[in-house]
């Protein structure tokens, strides 16, 4: 039995969840908006002792890796980094796009979508477990959307950046829209499929995957 812990901070939506192997037994989810930093190691006391167990019991520890909001990621991967340390346990980094994907089943390609303001996303498309597209920033457009309607016969487009298309994708029949959130429930067949093959990020080097860096401006008074 393997009970790992799954935590995602990658975008607004903060949660965590506690499974037995891939069987979730408890999640955690602040509302949108909340500042979750200071209350993040309460949500994962709560789902260890709802579930009946200790921290001490805890097989590994599964971070949401992004791209996603930078404090987001690095609030959920410090958090992560201090529980493995304590416990000596293993660190797993979920691909916060893979994530999405990975709940739409069927054999049509999938895009995976991130909200990164404006009309951007994050986004990557699979097949399955085949990355067709890595990780990449589109701009929704009437070019972007044709040039998806022009390579794929099928597509479906998940996750919070697809409802900003909503209104290019009004002729394009072929292109499913699947609105999602992030979700840690979300993590948990990919974290124990790794565990399984112990494919393991290092815990004293690894960062999460911003893919952009931080947008911080100085301000005026010390211009």
């Amino acid at each position: 039995m393997a009970l790992i812990l799954s935590i995602e901070t990658a975008t607004e939506v903060c949660s965590v969840a506690l499974a037995d192997d891939d069987r979730l037994l408890s999640q955690r989810t602040l509302e949108k908006g909340m500042r979750y930093s200071a209350i993040l190691t309460t949500l994962i006391n709560e789902v260890v002792v709802e579930s009946g167990y200790f921290m001490k019991n805890i097989s590994a520890v599964a971070i949401s890796n992004g791209p996603g909001s930078y404090t987001g990621l690095r609030v959920g991967a410090s958090t992560a980094k201090g529980i493995c340390h304590a416990l000596d346990i293993p660190l797993i980094a979920v691909s916060t796009l893979e994530s999405l994907a990975y709940t739409i089943k069927g054999g049509d390609p999938v895009m995976a979508t991130i909200d990164a303001r404006r009309m951007e996303v994050y986004a990557a498309i699979y097949s399955g477990k085949k990355i067709m597209e890595d990780v990449h920033a589109l701009i929704w457009s009437s070019e972007s959307i044709q040039n998806l309607s022009n390579k794929y016969n099928s597509l479906t487009i998940c996750g919070n950046g697809v409802t900003k298309a909503e209104l290019l994708l009004n002729n394009y029949d072929h292109i499913i829209r699947h609105p999602s959130e992030c979700n840690a429930a979300l993590l948990v067949p990919l974290a124990h499929e790794s565990f399984q093959k112990e494919s393991f990020a290092d815990i004293a080097y690894h960062d999460p995957f911003y893919y952009k860096s931080p947008n911080i401006t100085v301000p005026k008074s010390l211009i």
